[in-house]
């Protein structure tokens, strides 16, 4: 996993998934979001990022979002406030 980057896990099913890219999309459009179904070709990069984070692996959802030293599992109002923060190291401007 490369700590300048950030990573987007996701299944195709999860309605908190879709919640939360359509958020992404809107408040931080110049982000270059790595996206991966946490299945097939993701799913090695998934795993990275459970255990750099030490993650239970009997409680891990989607979405999880992982940037550099933070890591958000789930989407609410709450993980918003905590995306705007964590993200801005990653992007050029302003989260909205």
């Amino acid at each position: 996993m490369d700590p300048e980057k950030v990573y987007f896990f996701y299944t195709s099913t999860c309605p908190h998934c879709h919640d939360a890219i359509e958020y992404i999309n809107k408040v931080a459009p110049s982000l270059e979001l790595e996206i991966f179904e946490i299945r097939g070709m993701g799913q090695d990069l998934f795993l990275q990022c459970v255990n750099k984070f030490n993650l239970p692996k009997d409680i891990i959802g989607t979405p999880l979002i992982c940037m550099g030293n933070n890591y958000i599992m789930g989407w609410s109002s709450v993980e918003a406030v905590k995306f705007a923060e964590y993200v801005k190291p990653f992007i050029m401007t302003e989260v909205k």
